[in-house]
């Protein structure tokens, strides 16, 4: 994945609800110093959380492991409503992030993702496209 600016392509997330299993094979290249672009693994602090779409926001999260970015290492998961995982931020790197996604999918949905409230869920998406366009610049809709 080209990164044209630094962040994170997936902040934490969970995949689409028909994928029952994800798999990755990291290839970084052996002259790519960058750092970050590792598979970060989360549970959320208190009990089940909810979703805003799939992604979950970090401040409910903790980070249980994380999986670094590195050549020849792959990682599989069963994809669950608590297979929350993210990519951490690289700073914009001159090489691209390099992997392959493995996936099983159904022609139906296996879970279902508890969602919040949908005036948090715009929040939550606001603040995405936020970070995404102004990196270091917070969103606060909160009164």
């Amino acid at each position: 994945t080209p990164v044209r600016r630094a962040g994170s392509v997936r902040p934490a997330h969970v995949d689409r609800c028909n994928k029952i299993f994800s798999g990755l094979f990291y290839m970084k290249q052996k002259d790519d110093p960058t750092p970050g672009g590792d598979l970060a693994l989360y549970s959320f602090k208190t009990g089940r959380g909810r979703f805003g779409g799939h992604y979950a926001n970090l401040d409910h999260l903790n980070e249980e492991a994380r999986i670094s970015y590195r050549s020849n290492r792959f990682i599989g998961f069963v994809n669950s409503q608590l297979s929350i995982h993210g990519v951490t931020p690289r700073p914009k790197p001159e090489r691209p992030r390099r992997y392959i996604n493995f996936v099983a999918e159904l022609p139906f949905d296996a879970f279902t993702v508890p969602k919040l409230p949908l005036h948090q869920r715009w929040k939550s998406a606001l603040t995405r496209r936020m970070a995404r366009k102004l990196p270091g610049v917070t969103l606060s809709l909160d009164r």
